[in-house]
């Protein structure tokens, strides 16, 4: 299973810093988002940067109280926008987690489409404008929003930038003969050394271990992403006109 291909044209462009009267971000941790294990980052300016665009699309990011909205402008050509943030002035580590909580897609507690919500880790753009990282994200190729993608992303490869290293079918998100789990869905990822692991769970409960055998994943990374970077929030492939909520970021150093 792959990344929903969605874009026709991909290049990653300079990072955005969104001035915080519009955009000023508390990345808080809330009850049910990776309880007891990430910390508050404070509240700033939140730095985006596109991993790949249709064209000038962008998203439009806004926060009321614990809220965090993603919107896509009715103006936007396409889907193939992907699209990370951080705070900014975040010092870049090796090893770090980061958090999310999916609570809405157009207001409805339902996951499914081709929004496709994440974290990145690693984040790193060198001194020649390549750009390097990895991310954990909800798949939507085929409509199996119940899978999980590790994914690692370097804008000089080809003819993409992006090369999946591994999935996960979380049947705890939808269990045979049952519907699939409604939001919100919590997703928490961490780095170490090689080791990329990531949990996911749905509802507001305590957070799964990570070798949990029903809810956690492992995979190695290839060579070229043992390096420090930022880390935070993915989203992608959401269609014009369509908007989406995240009700927990945190991140751990």
């Amino acid at each position: 299973m792959r990344n929903h291909p969605g874009a026709n044209r991909t290049q990653c462009a300079p990072a955005r810093r969104v001035r915080p009267v519009h955009v000023a971000l508390v990345m808080l941790l809330i009850a049910g988002a990776c309880s007891g294990n990430a910390s508050a980052v404070g509240t700033g300016k939140l730095v985006t940067r596109p991993l790949t665009s249709d064209g000038t699309d962008a998203y439009v990011l806004s926060r009321q109280h614990d809220t965090l909205t993603v919107r896509a402008p009715a103006t936007n050509q396409g889907i193939g926008t992907r699209e990370v943030f951080w705070p900014d002035g975040q010092q870049a580590r090796r090893d770090a987690e980061s958090c999310v909580t999916i609570a809405s897609q157009d207001g409805a507690r339902d996951a499914s489409g081709v929004t496709q919500e994440g974290v990145v880790l690693r984040l790193r753009a060198d001194t020649t404008g390549r750009t390097r990282a990895v991310t954990v994200t909800k798949n939507v190729y085929g409509g199996w929003v119940w899978v999980f993608n590790a994914t690692v992303w370097d804008s000089a490869a080809t003819p993409t930038p992006f090369h999946e290293i591994g999935n996960r079918t979380m049947h705890v998100l939808y269990p045979r003969g049952a519907p699939l789990a409604a939001l919100p869905w919590n997703l928490c990822a961490r780095v170490a050394g090689n080791t990329l692991e990531f949990v996911v769970w749905a509802g507001s409960g305590r957070r799964p271990d990570y070798d949990d055998a029903d809810h956690a994943a492992s995979f190695q990374l290839p060579p070229g992403f043992d390096r420090a970077g930022n880390y935070g929030g993915y989203i992608g492939h959401l269609p014009p006109g369509h908007w989406m909520t995240f009700t927990g970021v945190s991140t751990n150093e």
